[in-house]
């Protein structure tokens, strides 16, 4: 049995609304036991992180974030949510 790397591989994924970013993290992640990213969230407003173990031991941290074309919220204020999120990591 090997042990764990230390520090997960972080991915995150970005995009409009609708462009299959919660798509892909509920493929890769579906049956794990954090659970999925559970279809578009178009009033999505902040980062969304699931943790995966998909192979060798190492573990992955998907992270979806809100989709830029999105009313609420400017690009730049996404950017900065999730440079925010990557900080406290």
């Amino acid at each position: 049995m090997h042990a764990m790397a230390s520090q997960p591989t972080i991915i995150v994924l970005m995009g409009p609304t609708g462009s299959g970013k919660s798509n892909f993290i509920n493929r890769l992640t579906q049956g794990s036991e954090d659970g999925a990213a559970r279809g578009p969230r178009p009033h999505m407003q902040t980062v969304m992180e699931y943790t995966v173990n998909l192979s060798n031991n190492r573990q992955y941290v998907f992270v979806d974030t809100p989709g830029f074309d999105v009313t609420y919220q400017s690009v730049q204020d996404i950017l900065r949510t999730t440079a925010d999120w990557l900080k406290k990591k």
